[in-house]
């Protein structure tokens, strides 16, 4: 039953047929709840240790001086 509908037998039997099975179903779950945590992972592992170090310390400078470098790497 879906709202206001009742789904006949066969209906029943189609619906089951096309649905994956439980277990499929929860893998799939677990997958896309930690998704965004492994691509937080595999983006810092790509930048790794003393790279991102010398980018945060390069944009935290850049704030201090009021600008984010963009203009001057531009500009050379």
């Amino acid at each position: 039953m879906e709202k206001d509908r009742l789904y006949s037998a066969p209906e029943v039997v189609h619906l089951v047929q096309t649905l994956p099975e439980l277990d499929q179903l929860r893998a799939q779950l677990v997958g896309l709840l930690e998704m965004p945590a492994r691509q937080l992972i595999g983006v810092t592992q790509q930048a790794g240790g003393g790279g991102l170090v010398r980018t945060l310390m390069g944009l935290e400078q850049g704030l201090k001086e009021g600008t984010d470098g963009v203009e001057e790497k531009a500009a050379a």
